[in-house]
Order: C-alpha cells, then structure tokens, then sequence
C-alpha cells in the first residue's frame, strides 16, 4: 500500500556558507632533494601555500627567513617577494600557488608557522598525488613536477580536480580552527573573528617588542604584515584602541632604557646599536620621551 502523509511536508532550502573559497590555481611545484629556487618572485593577486614533507626549508621572503621542519606549512600572501631553498638530499617539499575568496581570514595568519597533524599530512598527501595525475606537467621527472599551465590531462581522473580543491580549502580551514579552538570547542563565526583579531594583535605586538632595535617603522611593520600603512594603522586602532607609532616608541624607549641602565652601554654605542641616524639625534629623541638626556638616566640609575 502506498504511503499518503496527511499534509504535504515543506523543505527550505539551505546554501551553505563559504567561509573561504578556492578560485584558481597559478602554479605547483613538488621537488625532493635539494634544492635552491633562486628566482626571487612574488604573485601579484595569489597566495602561495609551501609544505615541507620531509627535512627542512627555508622561506625568504621580503628579507626574512622562515625555517619550516617536516610536516609544517606556512602561507605568503599576494606580491610578497620570496624564494625558496632545501639542503638536504632527503628533503621534500610542496609548493601551490592559488587565488581565493574570503582571504581576509588569511592575512592576519601571514608569516605563522603551522603544524599538520596526521589528518592534515594526508590531505596534503592525496592533494599531491590527485595533482601529479591530473594536470600536465611542464616540467616533469621522478624528483620534481612543475605546473605552470593548469590544462588537465586527457586521461584525467574522474572527480581529481574537486578533490584538489576540497584539500586545500580543508587545510586552510582546520590549521585557521587551530589557531582560534577555545579548549576542544571550535568557536562560532563571531568568536572565530574576535580570535582572530587577537592573534593578528598578539603578533604584532611580540613583533614590536622583539624587533625595537631594528629601526622599525609604521611602513615597514605593515609591509612584514603585507598591509598597506593606512589600513594597517587602522586595524591596529580599531582593535587596540591605541596608536601604533606610539606603541613602537614605547618598545623602542623601553629597550633604550635596559640598555642604558643594565648593559652599561654608553650613549654614543646605544644609539649606533639602536640604529638611530647619530648620537645626538638619540639624545634629543630620548629627552623629549623622558624630559631628560640619556646621561642624566643613567647617572639616576647606577
């Protein structure tokens, strides 16, 4: 006997919300033993993703290293100068290069180091291995495949295009969770954003203080964070509700003292270590933060 329900049963329809969407693909590579990727590039509008898999390698970019172990990845945001190099024989790493949308969840994650765990370093494995048999490789031996023109094979398998791009978009996806999880929970969309924004914050801030010596600026600081200085300074505002050039005179000072109080550093070889133009530049710097010179704190502080 057929079933006749009583009344008729109504659906909605649901979309499910993206929060970050892979668009395309730029480029691949995938080379083990060493290597040295001499070519200093940058992608105008893509992000790029590098994987170590096994040993070691090294990330310059914008003229600073990131050292990356087996099993850590970590992303370089859009017209970021960079190369790379691997020194062992045993190395292997993985570069794709991609654009997205929702790419303002990966900006505050620029220059982080991420771990994978075993879920992780599976995905990546089947990402590489759908890859390597899906698309034609402008450069292909047993150590190395190059992708530079994503035009897929005749014989391509059935579903592998998809399965590259669920792969990334899980990485992305649980490595930002990691970073935001609140015990074991994995927080909603708001909390998710307000960890995130204090990630981006605790970053900055432990930047500031570990590189005040280092003839740091409101430019070049937002140009690590790969922002623009207006948007950067207001973020930081925004989110902080202090000003950022004077949160970097303030780490600045602070080192300034240590060294003059601590080090026993003269005046003249503390204001070459911290780098300013000349010595009495420092000092007139230094008397209108303390309203006093360098040598009357120190001799208040022997």
């Amino acid at each position: 006997m057929r079933y006749v329900p009583e009344k008729d049963i109504s659906y909605k329809k649901h979309a499910p919300v993206r929060v970050f969407t892979v668009t395309n693909y730029v480029s691949a590579d995938y080379v083990e033993g060493r290597y040295s990727y001499n070519d200093v590039h940058s992608h105008p509008d893509a992000w790029e993703l590098a994987y170590c898999a096994e040993k070691s390698l090294r990330v310059h970019k914008n003229g600073e290293e990131i050292k990356l172990q087996s099993g850590e990845f970590t992303l370089i945001s859009p017209g970021t100068m960079h190369d790379y190099m691997a020194e062992s024989s045993s190395s292997r790493f993985f570069v794709l290069s991609f654009t997205c949308s929702g790419d303002e969840n990966l900006y505050p994650v620029d220059n982080t180091v991420f771990n994978t765990d075993s879920f992780q370093a599976g995905l990546f494995s089947r990402m590489i291995h759908e890859i390597s048999n899906t698309y034609r490789h402008d450069y292909g031996l047993e150590e190395r495949i190059k992708i530079l023109d994503f035009a897929p094979m005749d014989d391509d398998p059935f579903g592998g295009e998809q399965i590259v791009v669920s792969c990334l978009e899980m990485i992305i996806i649980y490595a930002l969770r990691g970073l935001t999880m609140q015990g074991n929970r994995v927080p909603n969309a708001g909390e998710f954003r307000s960890a995130m924004r204090d990630y981006f914050i605790g970053n900055v801030s432990s930047y500031i203080e570990s590189n005040a010596d280092a003839l740091m600026t409101v430019n070049s600081l937002a140009a690590h964070f790969s922002y623009s200085r207006s948007y950067f300074t207001k973020l930081y505002k925004d989110s902080t509700g202090k000003n950022l050039k004077n949160e970097i005179d303030a780490a600045v000072l602070k080192k300034v003292c240590d060294k003059l109080r601590e080090d026993g550093m003269t005046v003249t070889a503390c204001a070459t270590h911290m780098r300013f133009n000349s010595p009495q530049y420092f000092s007139h710097w230094f008397r209108e933060k303390t309203g006093m010179s360098p040598t009357d704190f120190q001799n208040r502080n022997r």
